[in-house]
């Protein structure tokens, strides 16, 4: 199968996500914290951050006075100390307050040890400090502490009393772990009571690129590079799996920046010079081939471990789609591979293996699947998204990341109609607790009155019936009219954005709607504040003719089953009394009727 230059630059730019020579100073402010979000959680991780920076400030200090100046040291010392010791008390309170599961785990996963100085006089404190609080002076013991349940080891030649931030990826965001200083031979680590779940995991340097190395079965490993080339010099003990990533990463780096100058090149001169673009094409399908081979070669030599998983899921789908040829017709050849495209799109990523989720492939994948290669109507997405979820299979850390992506994806959409799609997802899977287990019962109660906020104004569904009352006690029943459509209008004649609308409303409806262009159309409006005298005089000033009801009290319920928070609200019915729109303006409206009358001559 021939390979374009579009499918060329679609691998590349998946397979260049890894540990590049970042051309941004600081990649530490791309990383973000996962918390849970329980604001007194929140408020005390951020009190704790504020005192763990002064502390950190207070042992870079220290590294810097402890040999020229020792009285600057000591003050250093008894500084850091008192800062830990409010760090311990504010742990104490604030974990006696939050009972709750997730807050204990995270108090249980984030212990702060006291510091005390020795009560020994003979004691040097600075060397004492700086002997178990530094690491500077004491070197690596020999054997890994095999009571932790991981325990990673680093040394950057070049690198010195600096912090640095352990995270994974998850998606485009860094989420972070934990953090360590760096003692002045360029030594830190990283070690736990609980092992890491599996994943692209990074080191963030300020002012430095970031490198990246794999979690899978390997807890206890040892890395050593320097600032001059941080992948280029990686040396790793204790993981085969990091080896042969890093021998991956160096393979194809340079290949893989050739084909992006190649690439760049070849954009610049396609249209203006085309005879001198065809070579660089050329050169670049031959380097895309090569890298290509590379790629298939460990995948290969490592199959069954997580590095031959994740550089199979780094492989474009698209190269693999059958031409069909066998299918004269063109729309249906382009059809069939469409469909083939979408039916394995994921098969070189599983769905239900949770190292996934902590790597920068998957999120991108499941948001194309979503937003490009799913119609975007709330059917069509609801079946892709129970299809997704489904595959997710046992696996509670898949199905949570798959149910909070596509959730967060539409949640805050401002797309008409598209709020079936939260509703479903609230309703099927938020709403169930022996699923989603992650939230708190408020949050979940939450999440129910939003749901009953959508539940009887779901497009496509009938509206739900209004009997209101005229400012002469005259009821109007909304269902019991019979024009072909009927538009609804929530409103207040103290409200100065309908002030505007109104008039601009019935005017249109008045002169063009019915007048001119014959449109079977009623407008039916609630006016929904008690200021009775009000509502007269602007009916009255501005000869409204359609029907105007007044419910000040809300006793027809409208406020929940239209979800009226705000004024003017537009709801369009057909002549069934379905939803064909909501929460639209006038121009909306007047544009969705043309579509409707021009597709009916």
């Amino acid at each position: 199968m021939k390979k374009t230059l579009a499918i060329l630059l679609t691998s590349f730019t998946l397979l260049y996500g890894f540990s590049q020579e970042k051309t941004d100073k600081d990649t530490s402010n791309t990383v973000v914290v996962e918390v849970p979000k329980s604001p007194e959680l929140l408020k005390y991780i951020d009190q704790d951050n504020a005192l763990l920076k002064e502390y950190n400030a207070e042992v870079l200090s220290f590294l810097k006075n402890k040999s020229t100046n020792k009285s600057g040291a000591q003050s250093n010392i008894t500084s850091a100390l008192k800062l830990n010791e409010k760090r311990v008390k504010l742990l104490a309170k604030t974990a006696s307050k939050l009972t709750d599961d997730v807050s204990q785990t995270y108090f249980s996963e984030n212990t702060i040890p006291s510091i005390t100085l020795p009560s020994n006089p003979s004691t040097d404190h600075i060397k004492w400090f700086d002997d178990n609080f530094t690491g500077c002076t004491s070197p690596w013991l020999n054997d890994f502490d095999r009571s932790n349940a991981y325990e990673l080891r680093f040394k950057v030649d070049g690198l010195a009393d600096t912090v640095v931030k352990l995270a994974y990826h998850k998606g485009e965001n860094k989420l972070l772990v934990d953090s360590a200083f760096v003692d002045c031979k360029g030594r830190f680590t990283f070690k736990g009571n609980k092992r890491l779940p599996g994943g692209i995991y990074l080191v963030v340097i300020p002012n430095q690129p970031y490198f990246e190395f794999l979690i899978n079965k390997d807890y206890f490993m040892t890395f050593t590079t320097d600032t001059l080339g941080m992948m280029k010099n990686m040396q790793i003990e204790g993981s085969k799996e990091n080896e042969s990533f890093y021998k991956y990463l160096n393979q194809t780096t340079p290949l893989r920046k050739k084909l992006d100058e190649l690439s760049k090149e070849y954009a610049k001169l396609k249209d203006s010079i085309p005879e001198q673009a065809e070579p660089i094409k050329a050169e670049a399908i031959a380097l895309n081939t090569q890298l290509n081979k590379s790629l298939d070669s460990i995948i290969v030599a490592e199959k069954g471990t997580f590095v031959s998983a994740i550089l199979k899921g780094m492989e474009p789908i698209e190269n693999a789609v059958p031409l069909f040829t066998e299918i004269e017709d063109k729309d249906e050849r382009q059809q069939a591979r469409f469909n083939w495209y979408k039916e394995h799109y994921f098969d070189y990523v599983s769905l239900s293996d949770e190292r996934f989720v902590r790597t920068p492939i998957l999120q991108p994948k499941i948001e194309k699947y979503i937003e490009s290669l799913t119609v975007q109507v709330p059917d069509s997405i609801n079946k892709a998204a129970d299809k997704l979820i489904a595959q997710t299979g046992d696996c509670y850390e898949c199905f949570k990341n798959m149910v909070i992506t596509i959730t967060q994806k539409y949640e805050k959409s401002q797309i008409m109609c598209i709020d079936q799609v939260t509703y479903h997802m609230y309703k099927t899977y938020f709403l169930d607790s022996n699923r989603v287990d992650w939230i708190s019962k408020e949050t979940r109660d939450k999440i129910e009155k939003e749901v009953w906020k959508i539940h009887y104004n779901i497009c496509g569904k009938t509206s739900y019936p209004l009997n209101v009352p005229d400012t002469a006690g005259v009821m109007h029943n909304l269902h019991s009219l019979k024009n072909e459509h009927v538009l609804v209008v929530f409103w207040s004649a103290t409200c100065g954005h309908c002030k505007k609308t109104m008039p601009k409303l019935h005017k249109k409806y008045i002169e063009e709607w019915k007048a001119k262009n014959n449109w079977d159309i009623e407008i039916f409006t609630v006016h929904i504040d008690d200021n009775d005298k009000a509502l007269k005089a602007f009916v009255k000033e501005h000869k409204l003719s359609w029907i105007t009801t007044n419910d000040p009290d809300d006793t027809s319920h409208f406020r929940q089953a239209y979800n009226i928070y705000s004024t003017p609200v537009f709801y369009l019915l057909d002549k069934d009394k379905k939803i064909i729109a909501k929460r639209i303006d006038i121009e909306t409206t007047e544009k969705i009727l043309e579509d409707f009358y021009s597709k009916k001559k």
